[in-house]
């Protein structure tokens, strides 16, 4: 098959024979899913479908992080300021202005509405389907019992025949640089905050941190990003990653890599914080060659820590349920999504891999089928991804670099929105000099088979033309299968067009050289 080297990547799934479990002669439910995020509550909404009987548990709000403390909350905000961003350059485009200004509480509670809006409609649909919802937190007591702590502190104890564990994950902490919730915060308060600060420290640059860095930076905050590593991004290749890291800079943000924080000193709620931050990469060698000046220090009001996400499995008493996790924390599954117990089934964050919401939503209906004694195959063969940061990033399949250490005879097309007519007519594109269109896609593929192996783009809304890449390489699509396809005009996704030609130096709206 062209795209093994993607399924193989990605797969990341334990294989093995689960052990069966004899449970009781009766159940109080078919199913129990522990975990009311986009991955259990699909879950649970499926099996009921299905005709089973349902218990979802969940120990703090419907919808999970996804719905209430990330995904849309941030989206939110994030719309919100690129509207004021386009507001602010509307001049440029012919249109005048004056006297902007931002009410962060009237932002928060537009937020706040459309959060609302959101995990109300998910409550009606479980209520709708049969799911019978419990507000607590659950362990295993026995591979098919549950004991349940209430919100007000009781204590149940429910049976069923499958569980399904979707517990998601937490922010991983620092043991030098502890939340106070107040300067040094989590991504929870950061997308709650008030008013806008004069001032941010970000400490980790990932999807958290270069989206609340460019959603801050829009609003008029002075940014700082700090990260260990010595790259952004190091997933994707240097073509797209060297354009975001311009655009950050023509944003006014900040870029210590290399870097880490070795200490944080609060000076109050008003005056923000002092960090400490040593460039790790000047800090190399022997002491006397040493850079004196490779430690400095950087002033904030609010510092928002986002170094990585751990598993939730501490709670879950795994051992009564003869289960545990692996040295990083995540339960192991096999292709169908089953724990070593065939009774159990894990879903989303817990089980590792890209830690994305759409890829906990899809597990989550394939547990559900499999539960209910629905054959379905666990096999996805690629996972699309999307930062939304200023601008967009989005990507699927292999890298280049990744495709090359593969083994694959790679060819590159590539397409720049400079080019495309679309492209041009999006302020969003352009970054803050005005000067240039920030973006591109990039098509990679099997030099010997035409496959498509991966693609990865940057720039204004590319998030919404990764899924049509994503379709082809599930279809395994060739280059000239996307080059042979008609495009509407103007649109973003010409550009992929553009890029399947560009493979074989054919592409019309740019030059080629002759070779």
């Amino acid at each position: 098959m062209a795209n093994s080297g993607i399924s193989k990547e990605l797969d990341g799934l334990a294989s093995g024979n689960p052990t069966e479990q004899t449970g009781p002669a009766s159940y109080d439910a078919d199913l129990i899913v522990i975990g009311g995020g986009p991955g259990g509550y699909t879950a649970a909404i499926r099996a009921a479908q299905l005709g089973q009987s349902v218990i979802l548990v969940e120990k703090e709000a419907i919808g999970g992080v996804c719905l209430n403390w990330g995904c849309i909350p941030s989206k939110a905000l994030i719309q919100a300021g690129k509207q004021y961003e386009k507001m602010c350059q509307a001049s440029q485009v012919g249109i005048v202005t004056a006297d902007i200004q931002i009410d962060m509480k009237q932002m928060q509670a537009w937020k706040n509405g459309i959060v609302d809006r959101l995990t109300q409609g998910v409550k009606q649909l479980l209520s709708a389907n049969g799911v019978t919802v419990l507000s607590g937190e659950a362990c295993f007591q026995s591979p098919h019992s549950l004991e349940i702590t209430e919100s007000n502190g009781q204590k149940l104890t429910r049976t069923a025949k499958h569980s399904i564990i979707a517990t998601g994950s937490s922010p991983i902490a620092l043991p030098h640089l502890p939340l106070d919730h107040q300067v040094v915060l989590g991504s929870r308060e950061v997308l709650s905050l008030q008013h806008v600060p004069q001032s941010l420290a970000i400490v980790g640059a990932g999807v958290i941190g270069l989206e609340i860095a460019t959603l801050y930076a829009k609003l008029g905050t002075q940014v700082t990003l700090i990260e260990q590593q010595d790259r952004l991004l190091p997933a994707l290749d240097d073509d797209i990653t060297r354009l975001l890291k311009k655009a950050l800079k023509h944003q006014g943000i900040a870029l210590h890599l290399s870097s880490s924080v070795q200490g944080c000193t609060v000076v109050s709620p008003d005056a923000g914080a002092q960090l400490t931050v040593a460039d790790t990469a000047k800090n190399t060698g022997s002491a006397k060659g040493r850079n004196k000046s490779a430690t400095t220090t950087i002033n904030a009001e609010k510092v928002l820590v986002c170094v990585g996400r751990k598993p939730n499995t501490e709670a879950l008493n795994l051992s009564a349920a003869n289960l545990s996790s692996n040295a990083a924390g995540f339960i192991e599954t096999n292709h169908w999504l089953q724990t070593a117990t065939a009774s159990i089934y894990a879903i989303g964050d817990v089980t590792g891999g890209p830690l994305l919401a759409h890829k906990a939503s899809r597990e989550g209906l394939i547990a559900a089928e499999q539960a209910a004694g629905k054959a379905r195959t666990a096999k996805t063969c690629v996972m699309p991804a999307v930062i939304f940061s200023d601008p967009e990033i989005a990507f699927v399949g292999l890298s280049e670099k990744a495709a090359k250490a593969y083994g694959y005879a790679v060819k590159v097309g590539k397409f720049p929105f400079a080019a495309n007519g679309r492209a041009l007519t999006l302020p969003m594109s352009k970054d803050t000099a005005g000067k240039e269109h920030t973006g591109m896609v990039k098509l990679i593929t099997d030099a010997k088979s035409n496959a498509i192996l991966g693609a990865q783009c940057i720039g204004a809304d590319v998030s919404e033309i990764i899924s049509e890449i994503t379709l082809a390489i599930e279809m395994s699509a060739t280059a000239d299968d996307l080059a042979l396809t008609v495009h509407a005009h103007p649109t973003l996704s010409e550009s992929w067009m553009e890029a399947a030609e560009a493979v074989e130096n054919n592409a019309i709206h740019i030059f080629h050289a002759k070779k």
